[in-house]
């Protein structure tokens, strides 16, 4: 897989748990594809991802391999 292959998926998967948790909290892709990206305007400065998402994603992903706690 490539770098963006694998950025597409990970943001797909963010976007998965979005529509499941909701859009309360910014989740902008970050892949660079789709979304605000296409917005003729939109610039990477105008970038918002306040986390949520990617954290519910770290815990169930930690969860399914019997951890807990924050890796580095």
């Amino acid at each position: 897989m490539t770098r963006q292959e694998v950025l597409e998926r990970l943001c797909a998967l963010q976007e998965e748990v979005a529509g499941v948790i909701g859009y309360e909290h910014s989740a902008d892709c970050f892949c660079g594809k789709g979304g605000f990206w296409d917005l003729p305007n939109y610039s990477p400065g105008d970038y918002r991802n306040d986390g949520v998402h990617l954290a519910f994603i770290e815990e169930a992903v930690r969860a399914a391999l019997g951890k807990t706690g924050e890796q580095k």
